[in-house]
């Protein structure tokens, strides 16, 4: 019994062995007999060209997606795969990526907007600082966009320059020099105050045949035309001492000072500002009754100028 069994197995398995290897050697023919075909390069190439091209050459195309490129145009191939060069049978699939072009952003409006403020908005869209221009200008604050090219609103590529104009804050007013001629310290100052212009320099010099104490010249010089906040140097008629004279005027001296604010209901702000030479101070800086009266200590030296600013106008200039 045992024999007749083993027979059928060993028929049967020479059977399995003959009928694989048939079936090896048939599709091993087959595959042999196929058309191979190189995959040719097409990066770089339209859409339409390309997918005749691979047509003719018994492939299939695939589109298998898209994506945005700097260098590649609009429908244009940027990969393919199977590699350029790659021996492949006819009927095979070429899976490709076709480009979007260059990503095109919508421009954002950054007018008003911190110049700070600005180069960020610009950056996370993408949009490179173009040429950067100030001007004046009397209602946008200073180192803020006034115009941007292109225009809001408008559809560019992602590496499009922005254009920038930024405002340098309102222009500086200009104002006709007054004349400070024969006008004592005080009253010179007063007047450069109320044309919004700073006193600068005092000298001496001495003239026999003119008042003492007061305004013999000035610069800039009188018409001339200046914009506010300008400073103006002054020359006092006043004697040069002599060294032991100006050792003595150089000490200092403690003099009394009173000023009495206006009448009214509300306090007003009263700031005392004392300018001798290159120094400044400030002796007295706060709200005071209405008619009240400042007394200060005010330790002096020649050409010592007090000045007293009432709500932030200048009321009064007495020099010592």
């Amino acid at each position: 019994m045992t024999g007749p069994i083993a027979k059928l197995l060993a028929v049967f398995t020479a059977f399995i062995i003959i009928a694989g290897a048939t079936a090896y050697l048939t599709l091993t023919f087959i595959i042999k007999n196929e058309e191979s075909v190189i995959v040719p390069d097409l990066t770089g190439k339209d859409i339409v060209s390309s997918l005749r091209i691979f047509s003719e050459l018994g492939l299939n195309t695939r589109i298998r997606g898209s994506e945005y490129s700097d260098n590649i145009p609009l429908d244009h191939i940027i990969f393919q795969e199977p590699e350029p060069g790659t021996e492949i049978k006819k009927g095979r699939d070429i899976g490709i990526i076709v480009s979007d072009g260059f990503k095109k952003v919508t421009v954002p409006d950054i007018r008003n907007l911190s110049l700070a403020q600005a180069r960020i908005i610009l950056e996370q869209n993408g949009l490179p600082e173009g040429v950067l221009s100030c001007t004046a200008h009397t209602s946008i604050q200073k180192d803020h966009l006034i115009a941007q090219i292109p225009l809001p609103g408008k559809i560019v590529n992602h590496d499009q320059p922005v254009d920038l104009l930024i405002s340098k804050g309102p222009a500086a007013k200009a104002c006709l020099m007054p004349n400070l001629a024969d006008l004592s310290l005080s009253d010179a100052i007063m007047l450069i105050e109320s044309r919004n212009l700073r006193v600068g320099k005092i000298k001496e010099f001495h003239f026999e045949n003119k008042p003492p104490d007061i305004v013999i010249n000035q610069v800039p010089m009188y018409g001339y035309r200046v914009a506010q906040g300008t400073s103006v140097d002054i020359v006092l008629n006043r004697k040069t001492d002599s060294k032991k004279g100006r050792i003595s005027a150089n000490m200092p001296k403690i003099r009394f000072f009173r000023y009495r604010t206006q009448t009214g209901f509300l306090k007003p702000h009263v700031r005392v500002q004392l300018k001798s030479g290159l120094i400044s101070e400030e002796p007295f800086n706060g709200y005071v009754q209405p008619g009240h009266d400042i007394w200060l200590f005010i330790r002096t030296h020649q050409d010592t100028i007090v000045l007293v600013y009432e709500d932030h106008e200048l009321v009064k200039a007495e020099s010592f």
